[in-house]
């Protein structure tokens, strides 16, 4: 097991938070921005079949926001209209999703590739009361290996009326663009063969920024021993990091720092250069790498996997952690009470 020695670092940053003089990392998280959709728009609205049919699958997408998209199976779109002593749509909308009754075959979801997600809502109405609505909101921060459920929507939720009701959840959860693993999902599903329809309408989501914007993830061999490198482009509200080791990339995963490996430049909008040698490694043998980013929050964002790369014609062993780029802040104040030294791993 290495270890990254950066004692002086970590023993200024707990200084620094117990006397609450974290003087560069921002006290709050950065402001979310918020994505509302109402589906009105005919030509983003893709229906193999005709839009006013069960049948296909429907997609829903804009250009102005192409990290979310939508789509449903057995479901049409709702035009505006009366339904039940109520509007099909929400508000003033001119299209809604409705989804088929009878079936656990229908689905309506949200899928977010990137950006994260803060809290989501979206309005839900049944057709009539009878047979009673039985569908479950669900989300999932896994590309759908794992659902967290949000509600059941029944006649009992809706309160026993056909009127709009706003569901809303909090995931809380940041995701990037180069793992489809980490893609999140919000889905509302039947669960009975004998449910009646929903229309569902007006979604909003907030996004979730990651604490990390990570620009370069790599590990090439150099000699008998990988060298792991990442490299950061902002570290907003970033604590700092854990590396692991696999020798797959569905794991099971070894974490190599006992501490925290702690950020560089602490709230800024530059980045660093991270390197890590893993000495504990078999020459020969397939490795595949995992990090993960802490924020100030607790809330940690998984980057990778990437798998081992020979090394270069010109590559040498690195013996010790570095860290380059644009640094201020915490860092230029210990440079100035010299604490910064030339950190090194050991086992």
């Amino acid at each position: 097991m290495q270890q990254l020695l950066r004692k002086s670092v970590m023993v200024f940053m707990a200084m620094a938070m117990a006397f609450g003089v974290w003087g560069w990392l921002p006290v709050t998280r950065v402001a979310a921005a918020t994505y509302p959709e109402n589906f009105d728009t005919d030509l983003n609205w893709t229906c193999p079949s005709g839009c006013s049919t069960y049948t296909g699958t429907k997609t829903y997408t804009t250009a102005a926001y192409p990290n979310v998209s939508f789509a449903a199976d057995n479901a049409l779109r709702q035009t505006a209209a009366t339904q039940d002593g109520f509007p099909a749509t929400h508000g003033a909308s001119t299209y809604a999703w409705r989804l088929n009754q009878n079936t656990t075959t229908t689905m309506w979801q949200a899928i977010v590739s990137s950006g994260g997600v803060g809290t989501f809502s979206v309005w839900v109405r049944r057709w009539d009361g009878t047979p009673t609505p039985d569908f479950t909101a669900e989300y999932s921060t896994d590309n759908g290996a794992t659902w967290t459920t949000v509600q059941t929507i029944n006649n009992t939720w809706l309160d026993g009326i056909s009127d709009w009701k706003q569901l809303s959840g909090t995931i809380n959860t940041s995701n990037g663009s180069n793992n489809p693993s980490d893609i999140i999902i919000i889905r509302i599903r039947g669960n009975s063969a004998t449910s009646e329809r929903i229309m569902i309408d007006d979604f909003v989501m907030t996004d979730y920024p990651m604490a990390v914007d990570l620009a370069g993830f790599s590990a090439v061999w150099q000699g008998d021993a990988v060298a792991v490198t990442w490299e950061t482009a902002q570290e907003l509200d970033n604590l700092g990091f854990n590396l692991y080791r696999g020798e797959s990339e569905a794991g099971p995963w070894v974490k190599l720092n006992e501490a925290l490996i702690p950020t560089q430049v602490p709230g800024a909008v530059s980045g660093a250069v991270y390197e890590w040698l893993d000495a504990g490694v078999t020459p020969g043998t397939a490795y595949f790498y995992r990090l993960e980013d802490v924020d100030i929050y607790g809330l940690s964002t998984f980057h990778g996997p990437v798998g081992t790369e020979p090394a270069g014609p010109s590559a040498v062993s690195v013996a010790s952690f570095g860290a380059h780029g644009a640094a201020w802040g915490l860092p230029l104040m210990l440079a100035a009470f010299g604490l910064l030294g030339v950190a090194k791993r050991r086992e």
